[in-house]
């Protein structure tokens, strides 16, 4: 019986600069700094043997080491973004075979849950200047996207080898995963906008589709007997561009 258990913790530091614009802002826009909290990505799994010397099965769960991202919701960067939250989590079985002493190939098949929760400011500035200048709070609409997906199927290759005592290889392959994910988008109007102070919002359902990458990973491990072990990786993720995140509101 095998036991793996591991926790990481994940914290962005990240700032935004706003480029300068004296129509707006005349001595300039404040550093946007992200203020979320840390991000904790624990993981355990459970494998057996069966008693064999060829042959392993596990089962499991994980979350990628990753942190969230957020700003004041009035600072500068809120028509760009005030916070987005993604939780992953992956459920997994596997299974790996051992055909030679030096070699092993093994597979898995995944459930990734995913929920993805963001947050922006839009403008309803008019131009009507009595009403405030440009950006003005009172023109400040906040909206806030839900929406997840709790089954996305997915999958895991990996190859081990050990061509000498003093060397591990590995290499692994990670699927891709699209998702349609179904919930909620909300809008905040101002209240103290004379333009929109009688108006409102009806529905909320909304889809939103995204893509998460194709990722390539390898390793080795060099050792010198009870004294020394160096180990190496690379990797290389796939993403595209997103010109696109697909939203469709509902009714």
């Amino acid at each position: 019986v095998h036991v793996l258990g591991d926790v990481g913790m994940g914290l962005w530091s990240l700032e935004f600069q706003r480029a300068d614009d004296p129509s707006i802002e005349p001595g300039g826009f404040a550093l946007a700094e992200n203020i979320s909290p840390p991000v904790w990505s624990p993981s355990l799994f459970l494998g057996w043997d069966f008693g064999l010397d060829w042959f392993q099965a596990t089962i499991g769960f994980y979350g990628p080491y990753a942190g969230d991202l957020g700003f004041d919701s009035t600072g500068p960067q809120r028509y760009s973004l005030i916070y987005i939250d993604m939780f992953q989590a992956v459920y997994q079985a596997a299974v790996a075979f051992r055909p030679l002493r030096w070699l092993a190939i093994g597979a898995a098949f995944q459930i990734m849950d995913l929920r993805l929760t963001q947050s922006v400011k839009l403008s309803g500035y008019t131009g009507f200047e009595p009403l405030g200048p440009p950006e003005s709070p009172t023109h400040d609409i906040r909206v806030e996207v839900d929406v997840a997906n709790h089954f996305n199927p997915s999958g895991f290759f990996g190859i081990w080898a050990a061509p000498a005592d003093w060397v591990d290889l590995g290499v692994s392959v990670q699927l891709p995963v699209e998702t349609e994910a179904n919930g909620t988008v909300t809008a905040t109007l101002p209240s103290d906008n004379a333009l929109l102070r009688y108006a409102w919002v009806d529905g909320q359902d909304v889809t939103v589709r995204l893509a998460l990458a194709t990722v390539l990973r390898a390793g080795a491990a060099f050792r010198l007997p009870h004294r020394f072990e160096l180990e190496v990786n690379v990797w290389a993720e796939f993403w595209e561009p997103h010109e696109t995140i697909m939203t469709e509101v509902h009714d």
